[in-house]
This record gives structure tokens, C-alpha cells and sequence, in this order.
């Protein structure tokens, strides 16, 4: 995924080099480029098919890690407008991870490329599970960063559906053999490290 984002941040460096180009011509009269926010602006018609064509969600941070750019998924997954999202931080993450994300802003615009599995708080309160990489566009911290998160909701289902299988009786929903061998295994093992007992006790249902 880091790869996806190099490249991306590749694409929108090239484009902010050839804006950038088109005004100090040869032979025109040199005028005051635009800012960085201006021309990435006005690339945004021809960046919009790249990143709405971007699975997850993705979204184009300024050096104040404002959002300024970002695909549809954005408003799909957090069930509000373009003008809302402008108008918010940016930030949609639950309360417990917002210090884990600070930092991780914070590293993403001194350069360094990041990583992190967090969840999304949507406004109606739903939590999602995201996965979020972030890379930095170009060495200037005034560039700002990218941001691509996944959904993992389908990947935590599967696996606590996996776990539910080895772990339960199919017909009953009751632990199996597995589950009681490994839950033995750790009151064992806490009764040892605490120097304390542990009891088992069995019940035969008959003609069950």
C-alpha cells in the first residue's frame, strides 16, 4: 500500500512540476506562480478519476494537515457532504486513537511515511475499522501529505468467523474440546505464575 502511495504522490508532483512550468514560459513575461493549494486546485478535474477510481478512502492533506482533496468514498463512508467534510478537521477517528493519530500526522509532514489500524467515527456514531498508510508529497513539509485508508470490516468478520468455527460446536454454539484445551492451558499457566490453585469440574450429560 505504501507503494500505491509513493506512486500517487509521484503523479501529483509531476502535474504540480508541470503547472508550475506553464508559468515561466520562455519568451512570456515571468508571473507570480500560484500557490501549492492553487494548482493542485485546478489539477483537480484531471486527479478526480485517479483517486475516485482508488478503492478505500483517500484524501490530499495541506501543511496545516487540512483536508483538500479527497475521493467519494470520503462522503459515501462517513454520510456527509463535500462543503461538511471541508468544513470539518478532517479527523473522523474514535476519542481513544486521536493521540496515536496526532503523532502520526505529525510524522507524515516531517517526511516520514506511516502506518496505522485505527477506527473511523462516523457522525451518526457507527465505528468502522480502517487500516490507514500515509505518505508525504515530496520532501517539503509545505507539500502535505496523502492519506489511503481500507475497510476492515470484511477481513474482522472473516476472522472472527474462522475463530468461531475452530473454537465452537457448530450445532450447539457451545466451546469445543479446542477452546477448553487452550483456556486449561492459560489457567495453568496464570495458577503457576501466581503460585495459586485452579479447579476443573465435569458434568456427564447423559443421552445428550
Amino acid at each position: 500500500m505504501t507503494v500505491w502511495l509513493t506512486a500517487l504522490a509521484l503523479v501529483l508532483m509531476l502535474m504540480l512540476a508541470w503547472h508550475q512550468r506553464q508559468w515561466h514560459k520562455p519568451g512570456q513575461q515571468t508571473q507570480t506562480p500560484p500557490s501549492t493549494l492553487d494548482v493542485l486546485r485546478h489539477s483537480e478535474e484531471k486527479l478526480r478519476a485517479i483517486i475516485d477510481a482508488m478503492p478505500g478512502v483517500f484524501i490530499l492533506y495541506d501543511q496545516n494537515a487540512h483536508p483538500v482533496l479527497w475521493n467519494q468514498n470520503v462522503e459515501t463512508v462517513l454520510g456527509i457532504s463535500a462543503e461538511a467534510f471541508a468544513r470539518s478537521s478532517g479527523v473522523f477517528i474514535v476519542p481513544e486513537d486521536i493521540p496515536r493519530v496526532t503523532e502520526i500526522i505529525r510524522a507524515s509532514l516531517q517526511g516520514a511515511c506511516c502506518s496505522i489500524e485505527t477506527q473511523v467515527l462516523t457522525p451518526d456514531g457507527r465505528r468502522i475499522p480502517y487500516l490507514f498508510n500515509s505518505a508525504p508529497l515530496g520532501q517539503n513539509p509545505q507539500m502535505g501529505f496523502l492519506a489511503f485508508g481500507l475497510d476492515l470490516s470484511k477481513q474482522k468478520k472473516d476472522a472472527e468467523d474462522i475463530y468461531r468455527l475452530a473454537n465452537y460446536d457448530s450445532l450447539t454454539g457451545l466451546p469445543n474440546r479446542t477452546l477448553l484445551l487452550e483456556r486449561l492451558e492459560q489457567t495453568l499457566a496464570l495458577s503457576y505464575r501466581h503460585q495459586g490453585l485452579a479447579a476443573l469440574l465435569l458434568l456427564d450429560i447423559g443421552r445428550f
